[in-house]
C-alpha cells in the first residue's frame, strides 16, 4: 500500500511541475492570460498548500499584467 500511495504522490508532483513549466513558458513569451490560466490549473493540481498559494499568486500577477 505504501508504494502505491508514494507513486500517486509522485504523479501529482509531476503533473504540477509540468503545468507550472508551461505557465512559466507562457509568461516568458508574454502571453499573460494563458499563463494565468496555466497557473490556475497548477493551483488546482498542487500537492500541498504552499505550492497552491504560490500558483495562485502567480496567476494573480499574470492577470494584472494582461490588463
Amino acid at each position: 500500500m505504501a508504494v502505491s500511495s508514494g507513486l500517486s504522490e509522485h504523479c501529482g508532483i509531476y503533473r504540477y511541475q509540468r503545468v507550472g513549466r508551461h505557465a512559466v513558458r507562457q509568461e516568458i513569451r508574454g502571453f499573460f492570460r494563458e499563463a494565468a490560466e496555466a497557473w490556475q490549473n497548477a493551483a488546482r493540481l498542487a500537492p500541498c498548500e504552499a505550492w497552491r498559494d504560490f500558483a495562485l499568486k502567480r496567476a494573480s500577477a499574470c492577470r494584472c499584467k494582461c490588463r
